[in-house]
């Protein structure tokens, strides 16, 4: 029995199985994806004599979502009047290459003449969809747009 064993830095990740001595690993946020240098210290009292001890181990924990990949497909030229109303205009079925990644796929239309985000009084995403919306008049233009999708 190890007795007085404690873990540092990151006690909701560690934690030492005191009968055991055993280190447990325990996460299943991708946040807590990263290297760690674990000191992990146990004491004992020996008829009287205090007897202190430590180790260090290192502990890799890994992003299943770094080695995601994203398969995208091409968006399709579209004419649209204003006062069309609200016209669906591309569906993003974009998939993911491994199934170990928990993230979905989140989409930012981007306007490709100032590479900030589309308008978004003209554009909208919405489940996976692009819709396009306006009856201004100074809105109308040639509009080139580039879908950027993360996890």
């Amino acid at each position: 029995m190890i007795q007085g064993t404690t873990v540092v830095p990151c006690p909701s990740i560690f934690a030492v199985v005191p009968s055991t001595g055993e280190l447990k690993v325990s996460t299943s946020d991708i946040n807590h994806a990263g290297v760690y240098t674990i000191r992990i210290t146990a004491s004992h009292s020996i008829t009287g004599n205090y007897v202190q001890g430590y180790t260090y181990s290192i502990v890799t924990i890994l992003n299943p979502c770094s080695m995601t990949s994203i398969n995208s497909s091409p968006l399709t030229q579209f004419h649209y009047d204003i006062n069309e109303g609200n016209k669906l205009i591309a569906n993003l079925a974009w998939t993911k290459d491994t199934g170990n990644c928990p993230l979905s796929i989140t989409y930012t239309l981007i306007d490709t003449l100032t590479y900030n985000e589309a308008d978004p009084t003209v554009f909208s995403i919405a489940s996976n969809s692009i819709y396009v919306n306006t009856n201004v008049p100074s809105k109308a233009r040639i509009y080139n747009l580039k879908v950027r999708a993360k996890l």
